[in-house]
């Protein structure tokens, strides 16, 4: 006879009873037993409102993402646990501890080795959702190999994932260059992986937005062959004269850009636009509105420069100072105060 009372119930009244369970207690409700998994997956788990995501920076953790964008987080310790109970994840039978904190419950399981820990976890919420990894989110803090480790397990398991976030403490190409040369497989990259002086690499990048916080490799060919939303390139050494070549270039193609921030030498605005007629202009603009209507992005004065297809873009300047960030805004419906929603 089954434990649990609600799966007495025809299928019909289960359905609707499991409709007004929370997602945290139908995950909860997953982990007693196969068979619970088994029902819960049937009747209530909406697998298209729910992303599994992987952190293994600062703590280990799995958080699950609703369609409200509400996250609940189910961390992973190698430390003695208090409190503990026992769940169902896979074929094992895993320590647990739940404890009340301001935000609400946290759920901690324990593993001998946090990586195998990780990974029974998440695999567990991916078999449960019917999903692959979403985003990742790693660093060395926990251990200086784990971007390495994490991302080649991530990549062994699934052929494309929707954002990744790396950083490391110290300067190692072999990650640096592993991590960019599979950035084509996310739809959005974030890495601040410091390398030695003479790391150079082939970049190609095509998806939606790459960033890249430590790049003093970052070349003009590195430039020329990325087409996406957003680019963002620290410490950068381009020079006016390549940045001038870029935007001729844009000026005679349909790039994907919204967004470019490049770290360069200091501007000089004469080399920068050499052979662009531009016009200055004044004032506050929005050009992208926040996430959930919290106000929008805006950029000040500016100089407008035109494709030849109509489109409009805004480079971010201050003629009268050393400024090293080139800023790029492009605008949409060939208008210079229309922003895209991107």
């Amino acid at each position: 006879m089954d434990r649990f009372s609600l799966f007495r119930l025809p299928a019909v009244v289960i359905s609707e009873v499991m409709k007004m369970y929370h997602l945290f207690d139908i995950i909860m409700l997953s982990m007693c037993s196969k068979r619970a998994r088994s029902l819960t997956k049937t009747f209530r788990l909406n697998r298209k409102a729910a992303t599994v995501n992987v952190i293994f920076s600062s703590s280990a953790a799995v958080r699950i993402q609703n369609e409200k964008n509400k996250s609940i987080y189910f961390y992973i310790t190698s430390a003695p646990i208090s409190n503990n109970q026992v769940v169902n994840i896979g074929n094992s039978m895993i320590p647990m501890s739940i404890e009340t904190k301001n935000s609400g419950c946290q759920v901690t399981f324990y593993f001998e080795d946090l990586f195998e820990g990780l990974k029974t976890v998440s695999e567990y919420f991916c078999s449960l959702f019917e999903k692959d990894v979403n985003d990742i989110d790693v660093s060395s803090s926990l251990n200086p190999n784990a971007p390495l480790i994490v991302m080649k397990w991530i990549l062994e398991r699934q052929e494309r994932f929707h954002s990744v976030k790396a950083e490391s403490e110290t300067a190692n190409d072999e990650v640096a260059k592993f991590f960019l040369e599979n950035a084509n497989r996310g739809d959005n990259s974030s890495f601040k992986l410091p390398t030695t002086s003479d790391f150079q690499i082939d970049l190609k990048f095509e998806q939606n937005k790459l960033e890249m916080l430590d790049c003093h490799w970052f070349s003009f060919d590195n430039l020329m062959n990325i087409n996406c939303i957003e680019l963002d390139a620290q410490e950068s050494k381009l020079t006016n004269i390549e940045m001038n070549t870029f935007l001729k270039h844009w000026i005679s193609t349909t790039l994907k850009f919204k967004m470019l921030v490049v770290i360069m030498e200091p501007m000089n605005i004469d080399v920068l636009l050499s052979g662009i007629p531009f016009i200055e202009q004044f004032g506050l603009r929005a050009f992208r509105e926040h996430e959930y209507g919290n106000g929008s992005d805006c950029i000040e004065g500016g100089l407008d420069i035109q494709r030849n297809d109509g489109v409009w873009a805004t480079i971010n300047t201050e003629p009268d100072t050393d400024r090293t960030d080139f800023g790029f805004i492009v605008w949409i419906d060939g208008g210079h105060d229309k922003f895209d929603e991107w």
